[in-house]
């Protein structure tokens, strides 16, 4: 804790203990997972000609 005080740029979000570590990664992955499966889908929901929506 000491450490962090002293930190010239502390972080703004500390995980503490390996199981937090291990349970956030595990979120985070399960995120990704599927992010990626859906990426086809969700990058087609673009939208290119701003200025004909504006309209």
């Amino acid at each position: 804790m000491l450490r962090i005080v002293a930190a010239e740029q502390p972080p703004t979000r500390l995980l503490l203990g390996g199981d937090a570590l291990r349970l956030v990664q595990a979120g985070r992955d399960a995120f990704e997972r599927g992010m990626l499966a859906w990426a086809e889908l969700s990058a087609s929901t673009d939208f290119d000609d701003v200025s004909r929506s504006a309209a």
